[in-house]
């Protein structure tokens, strides 16, 4: 026999033998062999990473022990979103929602340390807040911001609804299964009016 014809049939009789192990529900050893044949390929050929669809950020135990404890101010927030933006996204988002103002924000500390006064009152008075801060980091980049929605509380009656976004349904009127909310609970002004778009964060 020649070694082309044996190079056929060998090819053969392994294409119908995986054929059938793939056709049988269970064969034991096969997902080990399997997963052992991955690995083998990963390390031959591995995948190169060009981008990823989406990073998260971790707001980690190490960054709380390195940056302090939560909520941080809105500065360090700012300086992040700056980092981010540097990698040139195509859009950020931030899950949490920040309905009051900053009380670390220059203009509050004399309300937090009480020895501070007359001069460095004034000074810290004329510095921008640090929602002011975030909110420019976050203009004219592409954010969007979480809303949260709330029923039956005084932040929701405070708080508006913002524009819905446009429904198309086919099939039946899925309303009778949604979850509904009086309103939404949003971020300070400041900071919500630099978002291009939002997410409600309810689960």
């Amino acid at each position: 026999m020649s070694p082309l014809r044996r190079g056929r049939l060998l090819g053969g009789a392994l294409l119908v033998l995986l054929t059938g192990l793939a056709a049988v529900p269970y064969v034991p050893g096969r997902d080990l062999a399997r997963f052992v044949w991955f690995d083998v390929c990963q390390r031959l050929a591995p995948r190169v990473r060009i981008s990823g669809p989406v990073v998260i950020i971790d707001v980690d135990g190490k960054s709380l022990a390195h940056y302090g404890q939560w909520p941080w101010p809105r500065t360090l927030l700012a300086r992040l979103i700056d980092r981010v933006a540097a990698a040139d996204p195509a859009a950020i988002g931030i899950d949490i929602v920040m309905p009051e103002a900053d009380r670390l924000s220059p203009q509050r500390l004399p309300e937090l340390i009480p020895t501070i006064g007359g001069e460095l009152a004034i000074r810290l008075a004329e510095l921008p807040s640090n929602d002011a801060v975030l909110a420019q980091a976050l203009r004219d980049r592409p954010m969007v911001l979480g809303v949260a929605g709330v029923s039956g509380t005084v932040e929701a009656a405070a708080r508006t609804p913002g524009r819905a976004a446009p429904l198309r349904v086919v099939g039946g009127d899925p309303a009778p299964f949604l979850r509904r909310f009086d309103a939404m609970l949003r971020t300070l002004d400041e900071i919500d009016r630099t978002a291009v778009g939002h997410g409600l964060l309810n689960v």
